[in-house]
């Protein structure tokens, strides 16, 4: 199975995601709840919209690399080189067991010309 591989700028970007989706929901509670106090209003709206960049970058960093290791994933390359390596995979154990199997036949056979042969022979 194929393993996502993510950089830091990735991981740094899902934490800018958080990070401006908490200050958002904070900001306009705060807003409605001290809708009154017009210096908390101004500065959780002047807050809010500074988290609007902070998430784009967050956006920018995590999706552009998860939509490449996605895009990937899905490939047919992906798949093409996966099915060649299943199918690779089981032709040689089928070999080998095909081997083993007729090493096994061989014994058996060889076995019964065995007794076949002493009891001709007493």
């Amino acid at each position: 199975m194929y393993k996502f591989t993510f950089s830091t700028r990735f991981y740094l970007g899902v934490v800018f995601i958080i990070i401006s989706l908490i200050l958002g929901k904070a900001t306009t509670a705060l807003f409605f709840i001290y809708y009154q106090d017009p210096f908390l209003r101004w500065v959780s709206l002047a807050v809010y919209v500074l988290s609007w960049p902070l998430l784009f970058l967050g956006i920018w960093w995590a999706g552009r690399e998860y939509y490449s290791q996605f895009k990937k994933y899905t490939s047919y390359q992906y798949y093409h080189q996966s099915l060649q390596r299943g199918t690779q995979k089981v032709y040689h154990k089928t070999k080998e067991l095909g081997l083993q199997a007729r090493e096994k036949v061989r014994q058996k056979i060889h076995e019964k010309r065995l007794t076949h042969w002493n009891k001709k022979s007493s």
